[in-house]
């Protein structure tokens, strides 16, 4: 995946994942949405694991994303949370996780889709 943050011009900085969620920290230019971006990275993502991988299950991503801009000074508190995934997600729950930290800054959602 670093290899395509690459090619769509960005700058990995972390990455991470439990098997769901992925946690990835990264800069992109300016000039790209970050709609466009993570379209581009699931799309190609999901191409090289079909063409490398005989899954039974197949591969895919859920339909939405959740993104957060993170000031200068947070980069190394992110890159040290995206490294402990494995045993935060033990004691809580990514679902959990999201829905605290959206309350917690205010950021509307709708209970019922958060997840999609």
């Amino acid at each position: 995946m670093c290899g395509i943050v690459r090619n769509l011009d960005g700058t990995n900085q972390s990455l991470n994942s439990v098997i769901d969620p992925v946690h990835l920290l990264c800069k992109i230019k300016p000039a790209l949405s970050v709609s466009d971006f993570v379209g581009n990275l699931k799309s190609n993502s999901s191409r090289w694991m079909k063409e490398r991988f005989d899954l039974p299950y197949g591969f895919g991503w859920q339909s939405g994303f959740s993104s957060f801009t993170v000031s200068e000074s947070a980069v190394e508190p992110v890159k040290r949370y995206i490294e402990n995934q494995q045993a935060h997600h033990q004691t809580v729950s990514f679902a959990e996780e999201l829905k605290v930290f959206l309350e917690k800054h205010g950021i509307a959602y709708d209970p019922e889709h958060y997840l999609d």
